[in-house]
């Protein structure tokens, strides 16, 4: 799969849900994209099985349940597939997407889980702000456009800034994550997707 075309798919799926749903199958399919790195890994190098075997079974090596999204940040951080401090933001994701999942909270998106988002990529790239204001300002431009519009361009028109900020972050994490992805693997040989749903 392209990578265009997976961010597409990224950006169809995050338009068509709440800003608690954004969140949790934004986290979602990053999860998935790390997962999948780790696949590449595993099937292009056999010995890696053997280590996957080890690091399973001597429970000194992580102090986080086998499978879990904490445990394949950490893996692939380890194992040098991914730079720790894409970990580092994907793991702040997590926090906030953990929070989002929690009925208690407001499930709106809010200036401060963009900021402390933003300053996690910000030591993964300085650009990020530059990125995310251009994204933002696509957004709007499609959302504002003459023409006859689709239901997702009447959605976006109705998104507030800080969702709008907060799907360029997750669209800038994505692209470091897919990148590292397509450098190990073949892209007609990626398996299948398997995206779960937000409730």
């Amino acid at each position: 799969m392209e990578s265009n075309q997976v961010c597409n798919e990224l950006y169809s799926s995050l338009c068509q849900e709440s800003d608690r749903g954004c969140v949790i199958v934004g986290a979602a399919f990053l999860e998935e994209e790390i997962r999948e790195l780790l696949r590449a890994h595993f099937l292009s190098n056999p010995d890696a099985v053997h280590e996957l075997l080890d690091y399973v079974l001597d429970g000194k090596h992580s102090s986080e349940p086998f499978g879990t999204a904490g445990w394949a940040i950490g893996k692939a951080v380890s194992l040098g597939l991914m730079k720790a401090k894409v970990g580092e933001a994907m793991r702040k994701l997590c926090q906030i997407r953990n929070e989002f999942a929690h009925q208690s909270h407001s499930g709106q998106i809010t200036s401060n889980d963009v900021q402390h988002l933003q300053a996690k990529l910000a030591k993964v790239n300085t650009d990020v702000g530059v990125f995310v204001a251009s994204t933002n300002g696509a957004l709007t431009a499609m959302a504002q456009a003459p023409v006859k519009q689709s239901e997702m361009m009447v959605r976006i028109k109705e998104f507030s800034e800080e969702r709008k900020q907060f799907m360029g972050l997750l669209s800038f994490l994505f692209s470091f994550i897919l990148d590292f992805t397509l450098t190990r693997s073949n892209k007609s040989d990626r398996l299948p997707r398997r995206h779960k749903s937000a409730p």
